[in-house]
């Protein structure tokens, strides 16, 4: 099997009021038969007007698993940093990924468990149901646009909508990238 890697960022600049847990780092391409993805995230995220942050760093991987769908599995560890309670937490998620338009439109949706502490408690939770709509406009072989919009449906909760903004630069978009985006809840 061949792997692709993706490099993923978010600029602290970029990320205010925008948590990674909204991102996609994905435009709706899907990967090619017998190769993987594998994207490393780092995100720097502001919480609010006293400079508290999340710091998050995780890894994304995508597998191929027919003509026109694929799995994919995110792992990420969330450490807010400069906040009272010192929060921790880790998310898994999995979900299919369906082409809708080969290369630029496709559905997504994941769930999966997150678990952590926030002071002196842990916590084991189910994370938010995501079906989200990924589009790729691709502007050259070197870069690409990737809009998003997704549903956060919230175990127990007021279900919200995100939006992201995303692009890709690379010398050949088809063997690796870096990833921008910013994303805004609804």
């Amino acid at each position: 099997m061949r792997i692709l890697p993706t490099l993923s960022l978010i600029a602290v600049g970029l990320s205010t009021g925008c948590a990674p847990v909204i991102t996609e780092m994905q435009g709706a391409r899907l990967v090619d038969y017998g190769t993987g993805e594998v994207t490393p995230t780092v995100t720097t995220v502001g919480l609010d007007s006293n400079e508290d942050q999340i710091q998050a760093l995780g890894v994304h991987f995508a597998r191929r698993t027919s003509r026109n769908a694929e799995m994919r599995f995110r792992l990420q560890h969330y450490a807010e940093n400069d906040g009272p309670s010192k929060s921790q937490f880790t998310e898994l998620r999995f979900g299919p990924k369906v082409s809708i338009a080969p290369g630029t439109a496709a559905f997504a949706i994941s769930a999966g468990l997150v678990a952590g502490s926030d002071g002196d408690e842990t916590f084991l939770l189910p994370t938010a149901i995501e079906p989200a709509l990924l589009f790729t406009i691709p502007i050259s072989r070197q870069f690409e646009i990737n809009p998003s919009t997704k549903l956060l449906i919230i175990p127990g909760g007021t279900p919200l909508i995100a939006t992201n903004l995303g692009v890709a630069l690379s010398t050949d978009l088809r063997v690796w990238a870096l990833r921008a985006e910013y994303g805004v809840l609804h």
